[in-house]
């Protein structure tokens, strides 16, 4: 038995204006078969080009055989018995679109394009918020036939003469309207009404409030300085304090908690191992893993970073050799226990709003229903740090030059 092929079968080139998701008997048995016929007996003149639904399909198997294959029709015809075969030449090529994207999208760029029929199950016709029409392609086929549709709506400026005529043929009521309806929540998925936009932008503002106001918290530990008699002159007596900043780590923890849990989800992408993919996929930003962590190491690092950069028996010592106290506090092992309990406690506060603030991205999409927006709190922290920093190094030099400071 010869392998059916375009060099043992001949086949006839005909011009592409179909687009056919969905590779089953039923489309290859009936409507191939109907355009076939049409072909033959009306002069269509058109070929089909078969678009793979899903990832996995028989679109190899189609071009193995250079899209030929044979239909064996059998019953009776006005009475009489019928057992013919034919051999259906209408697709001209069969495409995946998750290994041949841009060629599938270039189906839209062809102005002789003028129908799609599908039979994608009744699966097929379905919202899924999942599917991004970011993605190449979207996983499902109203997602997909959105993105051909919008190409195809840029390539020729709107032009109403390069529409497609749409034939759905799932077994569903009212198929074409469901199809519609999907298409629309596709379209609409992403963007925003006016309440969102408000509700953004209430928290916007509350978040810059926030971050504002935890920067420039601090604690103040007062501290009262004994009065010195120098030969003839009298130093000290006068009272001072302490300033213990709330956010004494800035972003630092956040740069390093995210560094580290990066670095599972980098060595999935280099390394073709089954067991290490599925091990860097519980890695993937949002999921409970990642996010459990991601709060559990910015607490660490927070207090960590705190440690490092706060001297307290240094601070401690300082104030001894200065003839300074704290009221009621007796210099020494004492001062040094009430700075260290006094600096965990705000430290918990300031780690705990950088956990927060870098969880923010999601907090923000889950109350605003908003998606693909990022407005993190880790670079409005950076932001708002620099531009602080910024006002009072200009009061300074307005002060400096005898002028009204404008920071109150």
């Amino acid at each position: 038995m010869k392998a059916l092929n375009k060099e043992t079968a001949p086949k006839t080139q005909r011009p592409e204006r179909i687009i056919q998701f969905g590779v089953g008997n039923f489309l290859r048995a009936f409507v191939d078969w109907i355009i076939y016929n049409m072909n033959q007996k009306a002069d269509f003149n058109s070929s089909v080009v078969v678009v793979q639904p899903i990832d996995k399909g028989m679109v190899d198997m189609l071009n193995a055989q250079d899209d030929l294959y044979h239909v064996n029709l059998q019953g009776l015809d006005k009475g009489e018995a019928v057992n013919s075969l034919t051999m259906i030449d209408v697709i001209s090529r069969a495409l995946n679109p998750y290994t041949q994207n841009d060629e599938f999208m270039k189906l839209a760029e062809q102005p002789e394009m003028r129908f799609v029929i599908s039979n994608t199950t009744e699966a097929g016709i379905a919202f899924d918020p999942s599917c991004k029409l970011e993605d190449a392609p979207a996983s499902s086929y109203p997602g997909k036939l959105t993105q051909l549709l919008y190409h195809r709506f840029k390539t020729f400026n709107g032009d109403k003469t390069k529409g497609l005529i749409i034939f759905p043929c799932e077994l569903i009521f009212l198929n074409g309207h469901k199809l519609k309806e999907t298409i629309y929540q596709y379209i609409q998925n992403g963007t925003i009404n006016m309440f969102q936009a408000f509700l953004f932008a209430v928290i916007a503002l509350a978040m810059i409030a926030v971050v504002v106001a935890v920067t420039q918290g601090q604690r103040r530990i007062p501290i009262q300085y004994a009065k010195r008699v120098v030969g003839r002159k009298m130093y000290g007596g006068h009272t001072s304090y302490i300033p213990l900043k709330v956010n004494q780590a800035g972003v630092i923890p956040i740069i390093f908690a995210s560094s580290v849990l990066m670095f599972p989800v980098t060595i999935g992408q280099f390394v073709d191992i089954p067991w290490v993919k599925t091990v860097a996929g519980w890695f993937a930003w949002g999921t409970p893993l990642q996010t459990t962590l991601y709060v559990l190491m910015i607490l660490f690092f927070t207090y960590f970073y705190t440690a490092v950069s706060v001297n307290i028996a240094e601070m401690s010592d300082n104030i001894k050799k200065y003839g300074g106290f704290i009221p009621g506090l007796r210099p020494g092992k004492p001062t040094t226990d009430y700075l260290d309990k006094i600096m965990s406690r705000i430290t918990l506060a300031g780690a705990i709003f950088l956990a927060l603030i870098a969880l923010m991205p999601n907090v923000v999409g889950w109350i605003t229903g908003i998606e693909g927006i990022y407005f993190g709190g880790t670079a409005l922290l950076i932001v708002v740090g620099v531009a602080l920093d910024t006002m009072k190094q200009v009061e300074s030099l307005v002060l400096m030059r005898h002028y009204q400071g404008f920071m109150k």
